[in-house]
């Protein structure tokens, strides 16, 4: 991620038509697209450059949005106030989605997490 050209220049043309492996990939591996979590890595660069911290803090801060998220779809389906904030808590702090907080290549796991919600 650190040497790919789309996460060290936050052009929006070249990263909503660019595939995510983008010179790193075989030829059939071109197809995965995601541009929005390449758009996530090219801010953090902006504001953080190379610091692992400054992505992981991204990660964490994303992981909390959805995790709210959870709970108000939750408080939707169910109308309880209790049963959608266990629920929120559960997924905050399940152990099955700490990879998808710890790893920084993990960031579209929770991206499209929160966009289901």
């Amino acid at each position: 991620m650190a040497s790919n050209d789309l996460v060290r220049s936050v052009s929006l043309v070249e990263i909503f038509s660019q595939p995510f492996w983008k010179g790193f990939a075989s030829e059939g591996a071109g197809s995965y697209f995601r541009p929005l979590t390449i758009l996530t890595y090219a801010l953090d660069h902006a504001v953080y450059g190379l610091s692992a911290t400054g992505f992981h803090t991204t990660n964490i801060l994303l992981h909390s949005l959805v995790a709210v998220l959870v709970f108000l779809l939750v408080m939707r389906l169910v109308k309880s106030d209790h049963v959608a904030l266990i629920a929120g808590l559960i997924f905050a702090v399940h152990p099955a989605l700490s990879e998808a907080v710890s790893s920084i290549s993990a960031r579209s796991d929770v991206l499209v997490t929160g966009f289901t919600s």
